[in-house]
């Protein structure tokens, strides 16, 4: 990459999450799909309900893999079968817990 734009690219980069932590967020960098799993494996405690949003990236880095054979309750949309009312639900949740409006338990299906 040229030095100019791997320049640009931090700078970006830095920016982004100096302003996640202005909101009280956290923000990380990692290098590749394996660092990416270690740090969720740090982040995510054992038995966490997880939800996503809808992202092929998840996919493509692992993620949805890493998650589906974790020890974690994961509110999978993305499973074979699941009705879409199942997804509905599952989606609803996970948009309440994003917005920290209490704990929710759905049986693993």
């Amino acid at each position: 990459m040229d030095i100019n734009v791997e320049w640009y690219m931090d700078k970006r980069i830095e920016r982004t999450i100096e302003g996640l932590r202005r909101r009280n967020m956290e923000g990380y960098v990692v290098n590749d799909e394996e660092e990416l799993i270690g740090l969720l494996a740090k982040l995510i405690p054992p038995n966490s309900t997880v939800g996503v949003g809808d992202s092929m990236t998840l996919f493509e880095t692992g993620v949805i893999d890493f998650l589906r054979n974790g020890s974690f309750v994961f509110l999978d949309k993305y499973r074979d079968g699941i009705t879409s009312e199942e997804k509905r639900v599952r989606q609803y949740a996970a948009r309440l817990m994003q917005k920290g409006l209490g704990r929710i338990r759905l049986a693993p299906l």
